[in-house]
């Protein structure tokens, strides 16, 4: 449900370019079938990846390569 209307239905990869654009976050109200109710998309399985950050790398793995010079 966007600005309280609701969109779609639209496949994972509709649903990842809202994320991307910013349109639709964790607290976007969401349904799918097998659902018995809108709920915030965070908290859906299958959406839930989309709105988590990745791990830091462990210290082992190194940090970020150099930026060049110039």
């Amino acid at each position: 449900m966007i600005q309280g209307a609701q969109q779609g239905p639209y496949n994972l990869d509709g649903v990842r370019q809202w994320v991307a654009s910013g349109q639709v976050n964790g607290d976007t109200l969401a349904w799918m079938p097998g659902l018995p109710q809108w709920t915030p998309a965070s908290q859906i399985p299958a959406l839930a990846t989309l709105f988590s950050a990745p791990p830091p790398l462990p210290p082992s793995a190194g940090g970020p390569p150099p930026l060049p010079n110039g």
